[in-house]
């Protein structure tokens, strides 16, 4: 079991992950504008296994399917979707999780 959340601590989640499908660095153009950033790390875990355990994320869509997920109080972004190009994956950004030392980006 993974857990993580917000700067604020307003957001929570967990996700059941024994290894990551991904951890990786992405660091396409949107990535890039949304964080405001050279990169993002993101680790992939079953969208069966996530889920918000406190608060309320809210949802910025953007193009292609695009769903990215974030905190409306702090505004750090928290978690990724897109059914399109990531079927049944929670992208979630693993700088926030509470242990993110735990899984070294590869």
């Amino acid at each position: 079991m993974i857990s993580g959340g917000c700067r604020c601590g307003a957001i929570r989640y967990e996700a059941e992950v024994a290894e990551p499908d991904r951890h990786g660095v992405c660091h396409c153009a949107d990535c890039r504008r949304s964080a405001g950033a050279p990169m993002v790390a993101w680790l992939a875990v079953p969208e069966e296994t996530f889920r918000i355990t406190a608060g309320e994320a809210r949802c910025w869509e953007g193009e292609n399917g695009a769903l990215r997920y974030f905190c409306p109080t702090c505004g750090t972004g928290i978690y990724y979707r897109n059914e399109a190009v990531l079927p049944g994956i929670v992208d979630i950004q693993s700088a926030t999780l509470d242990e993110p030392e735990a899984f070294a980006p590869a």
